[in-house]
This record gives structure tokens, sequence and C-alpha cells, in this order.
């Protein structure tokens, strides 16, 4: 398990002062990436062995607003290998010990050239696993064929990852994109974030994402309409 005190940056936050998702995804990644590193799998060493990691699920749980300049004592921990899949939970907690978010993710690894996915057991090093931090994994989405509004977007240089392609934080930029866009950028908290990610997006893509509400959720899809796949499907609840 990998622990680190972070304070807040200014550019972290939304125009409401609260932590944008997809920065706090980003510290996710980054802590995850450095607790790989700590066990010798750097993103150089498993490139050299044409290995990536490629993250396929999110299960986001907020329980407080996280503002600028807050403190806050981020964890994770690689927690179990499910088939194909590596789960890794992260906890987010003030510095006097109140949680205010917590995350499951699933992972897997894919041969960099053909970019297909690989079994658990070709990483050239063993990942320990540890207790779960929290008590869920990456829940499955609901996808809606009705909708009621669309947003267009398109993958450019500035979104594009060492990997190469869309990386997985800035979806729900993009996401969220739409939603203010139809709100008159009146989106409130949101407590929970599902995030199923299906096919990879690269530059130049043109996307489509369409929106449904039921009740207190948020159902969200995005097609590819460059080469008719699903990028992403997700779930927001209020």
């Amino acid at each position: 398990m990998l622990t680190q005190e972070i304070k807040i940056k200014s550019f972290d936050v939304d125009h409401n002062d609260r932590i944008r998702i997809s920065s706090l995804m980003k510290y996710f990644q980054q802590i995850a990436r450095e607790n790989l590193d700590s066990l010798g799998m750097t993103y150089n060493f498993l490139r050299q062995h044409n290995i990536v990691f490629v993250l396929t699920g999110y299960t986001i749980k907020l329980h407080a607003e996280i503002h600028s300049d807050d403190t806050v004592i981020l964890k994770t921990a690689p927690c179990a290998v499910r088939g194909v899949s590596f789960i890794r939970d992260f906890t987010v907690e003030s510095t006097n010990g109140k949680l205010l978010a917590e995350a499951s993710s699933a992972w897997v690894i894919i041969d960099f050239e053909k970019r297909s996915v690989l079994r658990p057991n070709r990483l050239p090093i063993e990942i320990p696993t540890f207790d779960k931090l929290v008590d869920f994994i990456p829940e499955r989405t609901n996808v809606r064929e009705e909708f009621e509004f669309t947003f267009n977007s398109q993958v450019t240089y500035s979104k594009l990852d060492a990997n190469n392609h869309l990386n997985n934080c800035n979806y729900i930029d993009i996401l969220l994109d739409g939603l203010y866009k139809e709100k008159n950028g009146d989106v409130p908290f949101f407590k929970m974030l599902n995030m199923r990610f299906e096919h990879e997006a690269k530059l130049g893509d043109d996307l489509r994402l369409q929106y449904s509400f039921s009740d207190n959720i948020c159902y969200v899809k995005c097609v590819n309409l460059s080469n008719d796949s699903i990028c992403f499907t997700a779930e927001l609840e209020f």
C-alpha cells in the first residue's frame, strides 16, 4: 500500500471550487503508477516487455466536497486479480481522518503493439495484493438506448497520453462539458460515478455522447463515430 499527503491545487478545481473528478482520477493514476514503480514495474520497464496497463472501469464515491488548498491523505493498494482484471482501491481522507472519497478501479495489461488483452501471468513481476480499502468493486453500468440530448467532441493532441490514446481521465471532462452545456453550468455535486471503458479513442476520432435521466441518475453513452464503437458508458448519481 502507498500513502501520500497532497495539497489540492487551484487548477484542480472547477468553477464551483470543487475538485474536478478528472483531477481526482489523475491523482489516482499517478499514485498507482508510483506504487508500481516501487515494485520495479516502471512504465519504461513494462514497455520494454511490450506491456502497458489500461484502465477499464471505475466506481468512485464522493462523501464530501474537496476544495482548492485542502490537504488530503491519499491511499492506494492493489487488492485482487479477477479474471484478466487487476483490482486497485483508493481512499481520500482529510488530515483529521474524515473519509472524503473512495474508489475501486479495474485494470488490464495489453500488448502495446497488438492492442490485445493479456493474461495477468504475463507480467514480468508479480504484484502483491493487500486487503481491500473499500467494500465494493467497479460496477457494471446500465446502457440505455433512449436519450434526451447529445454532445459532440473530437480527440485532439492535448487529450492524448503516453499510450497514444485518449487518456481515461479526460473522458469525464468531455462528459461534464456536455452536461454543463445542457444545464447552463448548473450541475449539482454528485455522490457517485460509475464508468466502464470499452474501446479506446485515438487522435481525430469524432465522439458523440448521449445522455438520459431517471430519478437522480444520469446515464451516458459515448459512441465513437469514426469506427462505430462504444468508448465508455457511465452513470452519475446525484
